[in-house]
């Protein structure tokens, strides 16, 4: 009897921790002082909320900085675009651009993430329609530019 109530109890948390969806993205340093170690650092960033179109994200440096922060999409806004954005200015130097994705209405999303060691990060990302897949650019405050895979 002890065991089946663990196991529902269990259950039960796990259904709640997921309940608003988790996702991992990978940030890899492709301009700036972190590209230039070896090896390249991969960034795993976790972000809460991926079922209800915003969210937490938060991250650890290589150097061990925390940075915690808060992201939003719009579902299936498309590409309009009345100004620069991170994705419109280095998407293409770093291999995406309009024609990358094939979904008819990609979400696109923002994030901005602030960090204990006073690194400050904006990231631009989009989604396929109805998925938590895609992809993005980041720029922090110490000249770093990433490109983000979700």
């Amino acid at each position: 009897m002890k065991l089946l109530a663990l196991v529902l109890s269990l259950v039960l948390l796990a259904g709640c921790a997921t309940s608003g969806g988790i996702t991992q993205a990978y940030l890899f340093p492709v301009k700036g002082p972190l590209s230039i170690t070896n090896p390249t650092a991969e960034i795993i960033a976790t972000a809460t909320g991926t079922r209800r179109y915003k969210g937490r994200i938060s991250l650890a440096m290589p150097d061990g900085e925390l940075c915690n922060g808060r992201w939003s999409t719009l579902a299936g806004n498309g590409r309009s675009s009345t100004r620069a954005s991170l994705i419109d200015t280095y998407g293409s130097a770093y291999g995406y651009s309009q024609s990358t994705y094939s979904s008819s209405r990609p979400s696109r999303g923002v994030a901005f993430l602030t960090c204990n060691q006073g690194r400050t990060m904006n990231v631009e990302f989009e989604t396929g329609a109805g998925t938590s897949s895609g992809f993005g650019i980041a720029r922090d405050n110490k000249k770093n530019i990433y490109r983000l895979m979700i």
